[in-house]
């Protein structure tokens, strides 16, 4: 009965099938390049590595993999002489486009799998003036280029042109039914999904800054915000703030998630749910390590002393921010900060205290230096984690908390247009990952809601920060969309 059902879906509708099959299997690299003197041969030398772990992901049924950004050349190399001249989307190089397309175009046809990377490129104009890119670009299954995206924000890139968006074709529909927007490293400060793209993937070289700008809570919170999911491949050096990868759902879900004080690779593969139907993923905790519970739950396996490894920067211009030390030895606290028009309302239930602890509201509506881009208008809510009653001293990574909340709620009315997402993180540089993200539109303004309601310690920052310049959080229906959800739950 249920097989006839599919068949009437399907006959109804012919995007369907795509729909409900839509979950797959995926895979991110956190990766350590190798770096020798010969460009060409660092190169060859990292695709060789790259093969490795397509193989390994074959094995376990991938469908596609994502490497991150200067995976291939190394961080900040000298791009003159790793940059390629690489051809458009549509084209299956070969010996005519150089030994290094090559070889990725068969790595991708060798497995079939697509495989998204990162690499240098190189374009020279009518005026014979060379311009340079950091340059994604996904592979099919055949070895062809399905697309090609010029990283457009820079940071401390001097030496590269950032790229337009004009240009760009970020977007792909894969033969398992699912279209991803390709995004570079700090687009998830700037950028938002298009409006039919419920997927994400990431080449990346993020600098994790305590304590709002971390890797993987950024990642959590914008797969969170925008209802997407997220498969983001971090370059992988810790002793300069490289390091976070993981594979986030569009309801918050970790399937896999990775960072270390460790200078190493990781693998991590995962079963990807649908994001319109399939929002319980019960039938995929066999096979995913998923996370959607109090931190009490979790077996980390970055629990270890080499974590403290992990060499995060810091980024708290105190002096600017409005602040209130928080009463612990309350347990029901209900407390609202206001800096200049914005404010922010916090309730907060607590279940073990600690006489040393001491945490802090902050709040803060103005200009803000993030990664170099000064940004006009930037709004944060959160608690922070401080060393001493000194607000200079929020933030920081050596603070250790012992306090243990059962519940924490942040309130806040923006402007409609704003856009912005949860940004949590534990003492172990991981976000929290119990917690219930709301963005509601009410009339011209927007109430945003972050909840956590189990038990959570070893809180660091947990908060709603604004992030998009461009585009829109809204999530938007078509009727044809809606007629599919409509038949889904008449059909089954």
């Amino acid at each position: 009965m249920a097989s006839a059902n599919l068949c009437l879906c399907t006959l109804i509708l012919i995007s369907i099938s795509q729909i409900c099959f839509g979950d797959y299997r995926a895979a991110v690299v956190e990766y350590q390049p190798v770096e020798l003197a010969d460009a060409n041969i660092t190169m060859e030398s990292n695709i060789k590595e790259y093969r490795s772990f397509v193989e390994q992901a074959k094995k376990n049924g991938v469908l596609i993999i994502v490497f991150p950004e200067y995976g291939l050349t190394g961080y900040n190399p000298n791009v003159t002489a790793y940059a390629l001249e690489i051809p458009d989307v549509g084209i299956k190089p070969n010996h005519t486009n150089g030994l290094i397309l090559e070889k990725l175009t068969d790595l991708a046809q060798s497995f079939e799998m697509y495989v998204v990377l990162n690499l240098l490129e190189k374009k020279t104009n009518t005026n014979n003036k060379t311009f340079y890119y950091s340059t994604n670009l996904a592979f099919n299954p055949k070895g062809e280029i399905v697309a090609k995206s010029r990283k457009t924000h820079l940071f401390d890139e001097s030496n590269l042109t950032a790229g337009k968006p004009s240009e760009n074709t970020n977007t792909f529909e894969t033969v398992f039914g699912v279209t991803f927007q390709l995004f570079s490293t700090y687009d998830l400060i700037w950028e938002n999904p298009k409006s039919n793209v419920r997927d994400i993937v990431y080449p990346s070289s993020w600098i994790s800054t305590l304590p709002f700008y971390h890797s993987l809570s950024v990642q959590h919170g914008y797969a969170e915000a925008n209802k997407v999911n997220l498969l983001a491949a971090n370059l992988n050096n810790p002793s300069v703030a490289l390091g976070g990868s993981g594979i986030f759902g569009s309801n918050g879900t970790a399937y896999q998630y990775y960072i270390s004080g460790k200078t190493a690779s990781k693998l991590l593969t995962a079963t990807v749910v649908n994001t319109i139907y399939n929002v319980s993923v019960t039938r995929h905790i066999t096979q995913n390590k998923f996370f959607k519970g109090g931190l009490g739950s979790f077996d980390f396996d970055d629990d270890k002393p080499e974590i403290l490894n992990y060499k995060s920067n810091r980024l708290f211009e105190n002096k600017k921010y409005a602040t209130k030390t928080l009463d612990l030895s309350k347990h029901n606290i209900q407390e609202k900060i206001c800096h200049r028009s914005f404010c922010c309302q916090f309730n907060i239930n607590v279940t073990t205290n600690s006489s040393s602890d001491i945490y802090k509201l902050v709040a803060y509506n103005g200009p803000i230096d993030i990664y170099g881009t000064h940004k006009k208008n930037q709004k944060v809510c959160s608690i922070v984690a401080c060393e001493t009653s000194d607000d200079s001293t929020c933030g920081s990574r050596t603070v250790e908390p012992n306090t243990k909340f059962s519940n924490i709620l942040v309130e806040s009315t923006v402007a409609n247009t704003n856009s912005f997402i949860p940004l949590t993180l534990t003492t172990k540089l991981v976000p929290i990952f119990n917690t219930t993200f709301d963005s509601t539109a009410v009339k011209n303004d927007r109430k945003l809601t972050l909840l956590s309601e189990l038990e959570t310690g070893s809180v660091l920052a947990f908060g709603i920060v604004e992030t998009s310049i461009s585009g829109s959080t809204t999530v938007t229906f078509s009727f044809a969309l809606m007629s599919i959800i409509l038949l889904r739950y008449i059909l089954f």
